[in-house]
């Protein structure tokens, strides 16, 4: 833990300021700013850009996302009255995973210092979001996607569980997959009699999609731990790999994503699904044409879709 009287500056000691996501860093990060050498500087307005990413990069990820070196990521380190970046990165993980309220992400996004020409909230947004999707490229292994695919095409059910924040997102899948799956289930509350009519038949054969990100909703930890005792298999998204949904899954997907604003930054996932559903379709073809005309067929039947007016 850092020790708020270490530093030598001659100030009193650092209060936490009363929000939850790693209050003393943030803090210390802030107080630090016209104090740091230039490239420390750089590191800490990063750092307060994106604080999610504090020890959940390496050191070496983090000195290169940054544009720093690795000695300046340690200098700060010490700086702030931390003997290494392991132990920075800790506190901030002890903290992101069941503190992160909105109106701290609504602080941590109002007041992240911004550097001049960087453009509006907006075009910031937008580069978190870009970086996410890279993050995420360099972290998604190919094999792991191949095993998901064939864990789905072996599936006799499939249920993609999610909520809150992560409603959305299990209702994309569940959506998509269910164009080129034969049985695909949608949960997103774990209690009720409702969610038992949908696991009631899961076995060794099924598969479970467990979807969350910090703050994690116990709901679906719960749910992943029920079907892990019943002998699904179990694939996680989320954040990283030391998140508690990881802890049941046999397979996890750990997707980086941007806590600087109170919405949800759900980019790289949703882009995550759209390729693993796409690699699906790439692999099996021939088998889905058949799924993909009955959807047609029943959309049809059903008048679902608006018919456009024609061109003259």
């Amino acid at each position: 833990m850092a020790k708020s009287g270490s530093r030598k500056t001659g100030k009193q000691p650092i209060q936490s300021e009363p929000f939850g996501f790693a209050p003393k860093v943030i803090t210390l990060l802030r107080d630090a700013l016209d104090e740091l050498t230039r490239s420390q500087k750089v590191l800490a307005i990063y750092l307060l850009q994106h604080p999610e990413k504090i020890g959940y990069l390496s050191i070496r990820e983090l000195a290169k996302s940054a544009g720093v070196s690795l000695a300046t990521v340690f200098r700060l380190c010490r700086h702030l009255g931390y003997k290494g970046y392991v132990e920075l990165g800790e506190e901030v993980q002890r903290s992101v995973q069941y503190e992160l309220s909105t109106p701290t992400r609504f602080r941590l996004g109002a007041d992240a210092p911004i550097a001049k020409g960087a453009g509006s909230t907006f075009d910031r947004v937008i580069g978190v979001e870009l970086d996410s999707l890279a993050s995420m490229a360099r972290t998604i292994h190919a094999d792991d996607v191949s095993r998901c695919v064939q864990w789905m095409n072996e599936a006799d059910h499939v249920v993609v569980v999610g909520s809150m924040g992560s409603t959305s997102l299990a209702e994309y899948f569940a959506y998509a997959a269910s164009k080129v799956l034969p049985s695909v289930h949608l949960v997103t509350s774990a209690a009720g009699s409702a969610t038992w009519y949908q696991v009631k038949y899961l076995g060794p054969k099924s598969l479970v999609v467990l979807i969350g990100f910090p703050r994690y909703q116990q709901s679906t930890l719960e749910f992943g731990r029920y079907c892990r005792r019943r002998g699904c298999r179990i694939v996680a998204l989320t954040d990283h790999l030391r998140s508690p949904l990881a802890a049941p899954a046999d397979l996890v997907f750990p997707i980086a994503i941007s806590f600087s604003t109170i919405v949800d930054s759900f980019t790289a996932p949703v882009a995550f699904i759209h390729g693993l559903v796409a690699e699906y379709c790439a692999r099996h073809s021939e088998q889905i044409r058949d799924h993909l005309g009955d959807f047609e067929d029943y959309t049809s039947g059903m008048n679902i879709w608006t018919k456009s007016p024609r061109r003259k």
